[in-house]
C-alpha cells in the first residue's frame, strides 16, 4: 500500500497531501506528478497556489526516497513549480524535524525560500489562508480535512 493516502484540491488554490508509513520513490513519483498537473492549472489560469503536506503520524522516508526527493527538489525552478506557488507547508509533528528543516532552509535558500512547516494542520490551513490572502488569491471555504475533527487525528 502507498504512503501517499490523499492528494485534494478541493480548496483551490490550496492543495492537500497526506502522506503516512514507509516511503516509496513510486510514491513520491505519484505526488509529483500530480503537482505538475497542479502547475499546468495554475498557468491556464494564470494564478499561483499553496501546497500543504500533512507527514504526521509515522512518516518513514527511506534512503532511496530522500535521494529521488533531493534531485526533485533540484529541479523545481525549471520544473514551473517554483513560479506556480505562493507557499510549500509541511505538517510536522516532530519539532525535532521541524528544526532541521529550518536550518536546511538557511543553508539551501534558493530551493527551500518558500518553504515552512507547521505542527498541525489547523496552523497549515491557517498559514495557508494568510499566503493566499496577501498573494489576492481567492481564499476557499474549510475543505473537510481541515475540519478541527480530522484535524487533531
Amino acid at each position: 500500500m502507498s504512503y501517499l493516502k490523499q492528494l485534494d484540491d478541493q480548496a483551490w488554490p490550496i492543495v492537500y497531501a497526506r502522506f503516512e508509513g514507509p516511503s516509496t520513490v513510486e510514491g513520491f513519483a505519484e505526488y509529483a506528478a500530480w503537482l505538475e498537473t497542479l502547475v499546468a492549472r495554475a498557468r491556464a489560469e494564470r494564478t499561483r497556489f499553496i501546497s500543504i503536506s500533512d507527514t504526521r503520524g509515522g512518516l518513514q522516508v527511506t534512503p532511496d526516497v530522500r535521494r529521488y526527493i533531493g534531485q526533485w527538489v533540484a529541479g523545481l525552478a525549471e520544473s514551473g513549480f517554483t513560479a506556480s506557488t505562493v507557499g510549500t507547508i509541511v505538517v510536522l509533528d516532530s519539532a525535532i524535524v521541524r528544526g532541521v528543516m529550518t536550518a536546511i532552509s538557511w543553508v539551501s535558500r534558493a530551493q527551500m525560500a518558500d518553504v515552512s512547516t507547521q505542527a498541525t494542520v489547523e496552523g497549515a490551513w491557517q498559514q495557508a489562508i494568510e499566503l493566499a490572502s496577501a498573494a489576492g488569491l481567492r481564499v476557499p471555504a474549510r475543505p473537510t480535512w481541515a475540519q478541527e475533527k480530522l484535524a487533531a487525528r
